[in-house]
């Protein structure tokens, strides 16, 4: 398929001139402006490589001067790296507190486990005295019982009649009976009260298990927060403004690939923020949050694809999002006059992260069946967003303007979080 391109250009440059009054693409405002304008026409009959002196009769007017080549735009990747870095702390930050917190708690139910498993040792213990005292007694009786039986024993029973002796043995018969039953029921209460403490000693030992298995999440935590701050010692000593040059791989760029930093709450807070008034078949907070959903789904980062559409569309507001569905200038070149159309928004969606990971993988699988069999591009040839400019889109600031957009997406949410976090704080 030939390269996606944004056709309504005039509308690119009305959302461009507005995101730069609103601060979104600072750095980029000459060299955007400057590549968006046709290059000038020479006047007929000059020559460009004459320089500057006549070239004609005397009198004729001396030739224009070649005007220069726009300057390549600022590539926001080095503070896009820094902004991200410090987003990572406090995610990294969030994530430790909360795994501390659940160590805290899982520790604090094995101290109560614990607290049970003793009682049940306890009642064990006093239910086995209980028992053998039962025993004890039964066996004084039984022998008491015999010898009494085989006279064994110098007590006025010799003289009794037989039916007092009858009598007697009846009600040896039932306290014999009796303490039969009272070892019994004893026998009982002892097997339910180490039933009572197996199961209490399971609890103490599931929750050990969980104690060790949090104390490796709080690590885990720690090592991430760790990874952070020294990812951020690292942009930080980077992030010098540099001009944008898409064949230099040695400097960090940002992978298409990835999770999703921010999130569709702060992708429509954004939105609103900056004043966009989407025309979109959907609310923007259903386009964010597809975008965050859909990304995940093919592990692509959904916020950055966000942002690209927001270039491509002027905000959600080009024919192409009104009547196609279509957010990313999907089918479109510098000449084509309509996109693709896609059945709902949400497909619309899918289907331009369904495209970018054709870009990125050069045999792609996906979540969701294609939305449209032609989503095809040239199979792994960028695995940056940088990457893009010239491929996805003919403009040579493609890149730079789209990271500029989610750029200032990342500033908002990081002045965000961080101004929650003081006001929980307070």
């Amino acid at each position: 398929m030939r390269s996606p391109h944004h056709h309504g250009r005039p509308s690119l440059r009305r959302w461009v001139a507005t995101t730069v009054a609103l601060g979104v693409l600072t750095a980029l405002t000459g060299s955007v402006a400057a590549q968006e304008a046709e290059p000038p026409t020479q006047p007929p009959g000059s020559d460009p490589a004459a320089g500057a002196g006549p070239a004609g009769p005397a009198g004729d007017a001396p030739p224009a001067e070649a005007e220069a080549p726009a300057p390549p735009p600022v590539d926001p990747s080095p503070q896009l790296r820094v902004v991200l870095a410090k987003l990572s702390i406090i995610h990294a930050e969030d994530v430790l507190a909360s795994e501390e917190g659940k160590l805290v708690d899982v520790r604090a139910e094995l101290e109560a486990a614990n607290q049970h498993r003793d009682a049940a040792r306890a009642v064990v213990a006093d239910a086995k005295r209980r028992l053998e005292r039962a025993r004890r007694l039964l066996a004084d009786l039984a022998v008491s019982s015999f010898m009494y039986a085989s006279g064994g024993t110098s007590s006025p029973a010799a003289k009794i009649t037989v039916y007092e002796k009858k009598k007697e043995r009846e009600l040896t018969r039932a306290v014999m009976d009796n303490k039969v039953d009272a070892v019994r029921q004893h026998e009982e209460a002892l097997d339910d009260a180490q039933h009572l403490l197996d199961e209490r000693q399971a609890e103490v030992d599931a929750l050990a298990a969980r104690v060790v298995d949090q104390e490796a999440m709080v690590g885990l935590a720690r090592q991430a927060l760790d990874d952070a701050r020294r990812e951020l010692r690292t942009a930080q000593a980077q992030d010098a403004p540099v001009l944008f040059d898409p064949a230099d791989t040695g400097r960090w760029q940002l992978p298409i690939a990835g999770e999703s930093v921010l999130s569709a709450e702060e992708l429509t807070a954004w939105f609103e923020h900056v004043g966009g008034r989407s025309m979109a078949g959907a609310p923007v907070a259903d386009l964010a949050r597809w975008y965050i959903e859909e990304g995940a789904a093919e592990g692509l980062r959904g916020d950055v694809a966000f942002a690209q559409a927001v270039l491509e569309t002027g905000g959600f507001t080009n024919d192409d999002t009104i009547r196609f569905n279509n957010y990313a200038g999907i089918g479109h070149c510098d000449s084509c006059l309509t996109g693709w159309a896609f059945p709902s928004p949400q497909e619309g969606v899918r289907a331009q992260i369904q495209l970018l990971k054709s870009y990125v993988y050069d045999k792609p699988e996906y979540r969701f069946e294609l939305v449209d069999r032609r989503l095809r591009g040239p199979a792994g040839c960028c695995q940056t967003w940088n990457q893009l400019t010239g491929v996805w889109a003919s403009a040579s600031h493609y890149g730079p303007a789209m990271l500029g957009i989610y750029l200032n997406m990342a500033e908002f949410a990081l002045d965000r979080r961080t101004m929650m976090r003081a006001m929980g704080a307070g």
